[in-house]
């Protein structure tokens, strides 16, 4: 949860500010997608 040079990880309250979320829900084509290309991806109701 403390981050690193991007910042926190995650920011309880505020999932936008929580780089975890944002790369959790970025296009399935991007670089910093998590999980990467070939893992188990989450659900909807995961994330």
């Amino acid at each position: 949860m403390g981050g690193g040079k991007n910042g926190k990880v995650l920011v309880a309250g505020d999932a936008n500010k929580s780089d975890l979320y944002w790369r959790l829900v970025l296009p399935d084509n991007h670089d910093d997608r998590m999980p990467p290309k070939g893992k188990p991806q989450l659900s909807e109701a995961e994330v």
